[in-house]
């Protein structure tokens, strides 16, 4: 009797361990977007994927963000917040966490994903990175000769 209430408690243990397996990898494939309007400030923007074993967001915003850096900073202060106060990264994680801006959802991966014939259309697409351990702003990173750093305090 004893032997069945522990076989019955694990077999309900790997179910409740499957569902949240299948709960999490459909959280990771939904794509998450939104507008914010901060006094100013407005843009959109859209999470396109969540590699969350490498600690990377890829985020797909108009490329004219650029070209106002608060309106980048501000954004990006946004999206750690709000990974913060949903709970879905530790707070040690986020000192780590990276984000990667790009002009184009088709684009917004590693570069070792894209196809040869599609490299410069990933390098164009390309906007900007986010370093959370040295709390910086990369402009341009595939293009080393236009680059610019932004510090986000």
């Amino acid at each position: 009797m004893e032997m069945k209430m522990v076989l019955n408690k694990f077999f309900a243990f790997v179910i409740i361990f499957i569902l949240f397996l299948n709960i999490t990898y459909a959280q990771q494939k939904k794509e998450l977007s939104g507008t914010i309007k901060k006094d100013t400030l407005h843009f959109t923007y859209s999470i396109v994927r969540n590699n969350s074993a490498n600690l990377r967001l890829f985020v797909v915003v108009d490329r004219k963000l650029l070209d106002n850096y608060s309106k980048l900073i501000s954004l990006t202060k946004f999206l750690i917040d709000s990974l913060k106060s949903t709970g879905q990264i530790i707070t040690d994680a986020l000192k780590k966490i990276d984000i990667s801006f790009f002009s184009s959802k088709e684009y917004a991966m590693y570069k070792e994903d894209i196809p040869l014939d599609k490299l410069k259309d990933w390098k164009e697409s390309y906007l900007a990175e986010y370093n959370g351990q040295r709390r910086t702003i990369q402009l341009y990173p595939a293009y080393p000769k236009k680059t610019k750093f932004i510090s986000v305090k």
